[in-house]
């Protein structure tokens, strides 16, 4: 079985359009995820480190000066925070960019 890309994952965790490639996205992604469980993880992994930039304010970091590529900083973040604890349990300050 062929994995989702990180890619694909952080595309469809802070999707915020609604058009036929984001459907066409969503509709592979749950398809996998429901069979293959260390996806599933993946995905969970990486919306719960969206949800807390989110509810922090910080998902327009990014975004913002000094990201070129978005999808490399959340990917980042998710594997810092499997490395470290989630960042909610570590009561960490994200570094101003």
């Amino acid at each position: 079985m062929e994995h989702l890309s990180a890619e694909e994952i952080i595309d469809f965790v802070t999707s915020n359009r609604l058009d036929s490639e984001t459907l066409r996205l969503a509709s592979k992604v749950n398809a996998h995820i429901s069979s293959c469980e260390d996806c599933r993880t993946q995905v969970n992994r990486y919306q719960a480190i969206y949800d807390e930039f989110c509810r922090l304010g910080l998902d327009s970091s990014l975004r913002g000066p000094g990201i070129s590529d978005p999808a490399a900083e959340l990917g980042r973040l998710a594997r810092e925070s499997a490395a470290h604890g989630s960042v909610a349990e570590q009561g960490r300050k994200f570094p101003e960019r």
